[in-house]
């Protein structure tokens, strides 16, 4: 969702709410489940994607700060999970 072009102050809460809810939460929300359950497939390896367009690496977008936002986020959300299930997080026993 990108929630149209159009300057942010512009934007209505709500419309900002659903980019977010979509764009990252459902990745996020998605992408826990896909772990819960290969967490409890002993035995089998598996990878988990998370894919984004290749306009994400560039500068901003004028019109798309809430989305552009919501996919730049992805990235950071995939490196973070890697090094969490690499190294597991600190303070917690490595599960």
């Amino acid at each position: 969702v990108n929630g149209g072009r159009r300057a942010l102050r512009d934007v209505p809460v709500s419309q900002v709410e659903l980019v977010v809810k979509v764009n990252l939460m459902g990745i996020l929300l998605c992408t826990k489940v896909a772990m819960d359950v290969m967490a409890e497939q002993a035995g089998v390896t598996g990878h988990i994607f998370n894919t984004v367009g290749s306009g994400v690496k560039g500068g901003g977008t004028p019109g798309y700060a809430c989305y552009g936002a919501t996919k730049r986020g992805l990235p950071q959300l995939t490196d973070s999970l890697v090094a969490e299930l690499d190294k597991g997080v600190q303070g917690y026993p490595k599960q």
